[in-house]
């Protein structure tokens, strides 16, 4: 099982904006900066990525004055999916191989993200 801890602020996936300026059309992708990010605390990369059917847990802590889960803040499946684009071609080839998925939002000492991810047999 590979298991990752991401010492970032939880955050949602947020929607690519488009706007227009001097006649032409540009897309700004508000995402990409914090999936790089999470990129960057992939280490060690596996040595090859994961094929075939996965199973992910990730999960989510907010700095909070009590321990258990968090029902605050923002919607479980956009957080989750910023982490699994973010993994695309890093961690598996691409998020449709994930077939089970657990997410869970906590309240902890310190603000992190928790990834666990293993090939299902």
């Amino acid at each position: 099982m590979l298991h990752y801890n991401i010492p970032i602020r939880p955050i949602p996936q947020q929607r690519p904006r488009v706007y227009r300026r001097d006649g032409r059309i540009y897309a700004v992708n508000p995402s990409q900066k914090i999936k790089n990010e999470i990129a960057k605390f992939i280490y060690p990369r596996p040595a090859q990525l994961l094929c075939g059917p996965i199973e992910v847990k990730i999960e989510f802590y907010y700095k909070g004055k009590t321990s258990g889960y968090c029902p605050k803040y923002a919607d479980i499946d956009n957080l989750a999916k910023l982490v699994l684009d973010a993994l695309n071609g890093i961690i598996w080839e691409d998020d449709k191989q994930i077939v089970k998925l657990l997410a869970e939002k906590k309240y902890a000492e310190k603000e992190e993200i928790r990834i666990f991810a293993k090939i299902i047999d």
